[in-house]
């Protein structure tokens, strides 16, 4: 289960059953105790307005428990009144923690939540599609068994210019708004953490690359599987014209890369840092989501692109150092046989000249 749990229901005041007015007085209204009486009906004429005002376990602001994104006094009479008379999209919303939760963080009690909602009104406003200055949101704190939480309103101030619209694939993104603030100490260890093993993995992999880069370089002891996977990539950089990084290296290319990428991170050291980093990214997912996904490699996860990205790199170095290599040996080569050649025209000068000089004596005779 994840740390906060979200719902959201859609109401249209001219078709839905439910007396939006009434939830909003049940909710709010309380007087200075504590309604216990979890099975009290609501009276018939009452509203989804007086329901979170008055229901069992409210937190009361006065006369009743309602509160809004504005730090001013609710008229909880004026509020079911509106909506009694409204005729756009309502939405309701409930936003419940673990008893432990609540008290370790500080959200058991309504005016942290009030806080909370009056800080956020943007991100709910665009959550619903609305413009935060058409934005009207109503909640009270119900201070509930083992999950204390609270019950929103939420709807347009201009219903016909701004009626607004919520999808259900917008819900992950709400809980993840209230989940970032409510945990937000909670979450900045595990970020810092996960920040710490991410940028010792990326460090210690690129070195690791540089390293067995010039060990294929110089022929030294290197696993030869990963020594014609580097020499075969860097001749095939070889055609590649621009910019030489991952991302923009056609999918043949790309797939040499992570294949690399994969038998180098099989090196303990490494793979000891990336489960570690994995931890904290688990730790953290579970923040806002219950369902534990599969662990993805290293080569197919984004925030390692640079280390990618080294390979590609030290890959282009690697044939550009085999081109100048030959480059000096084709420049030794037609030195020597220059010198060769120079050498052999002294010879046969020097050649000729004994001969000549032979000659000479047997004239002389």
């Amino acid at each position: 289960m994840s740390r906060v749990v979200v719902k959201v229901s859609y109401h249209n005041p001219r078709t839905s059953s439910k007396n939006i007015a009434g939830y909003a007085e049940y909710i709010a209204k309380r007087e200075g105790v504590e309604i216990r009486n979890q099975d009290k009906a609501r009276p018939p004429d009452t509203t989804y307005a007086d329901y979170i005002a008055t229901r069992p376990g409210v937190e009361t602001r006065g006369s009743h428990g309602l509160f809004s994104i504005e730090d001013r006094p609710i008229s909880l009479s004026e509020v079911s009144n509106e909506l009694k008379e409204y005729s756009g999209n309502v939405w309701t919303v409930i936003i419940s923690l673990k008893r432990e939760d609540a008290i370790k963080t500080g959200f058991d009690n309504s005016e942290a939540w009030r806080e909370l909602i009056s800080d956020k009104a943007e991100d709910i406003a665009k959550n619903f599609n609305l413009p935060v200055s058409a934005l009207n949101c109503y909640a009270a704190f119900h201070d509930a068994g083992e999950h204390p939480h609270i019950h929103m309103i939420v709807y347009s101030k201009d219903p016909k210019v701004h009626p607004g619209y919520h999808k259900q694939s917008s819900l992950q993104k709400l809980k993840s708004v209230f989940t970032r603030k409510i945990f937000e100490e909670e979450l900045s260890d595990i970020y810092k953490h996960k920040s710490e093993f991410r940028d010792l993995l990326r460090e210690e992999a690129i070195e690791r690359i540089r390293t067995l880069a010039n060990d294929v370089k110089t022929n030294k002891n290197v696993e030869p599987n990963i020594v014609s996977k580097f020499i075969h990539l860097s001749e095939q950089l070889e055609g590649i014209n621009g910019k030489k990084v991952y991302g923009y290296m056609p999918e043949e290319i790309k797939t040499l890369v992570d294949d690399l990428l994969k038998d180098i991170s099989s090196d303990p050291r490494l793979t000891e840092l990336y489960n570690k980093w994995y931890e904290q990214k688990e730790i953290q997912q579970e923040f806002y989501n219950s369902n534990k996904p599969e662990r993805i490699p290293i080569e197919n996860t984004e925030e390692f692109r640079s280390i990618k990205n080294a390979i590609v790199r030290e890959a282009s170095r690697l044939h550009l150092s085999h081109k100048e290599s030959e480059q000096q040996q084709t420049v030794a080569s037609i030195a020597v046989d220059e010198l060769i050649d120079m050498l052999c025209q002294i010879y046969v000068s020097g050649a000729d000249d004994m001969e000549l000089n032979d000659d000479c004596q047997e004239d002389s005779i």
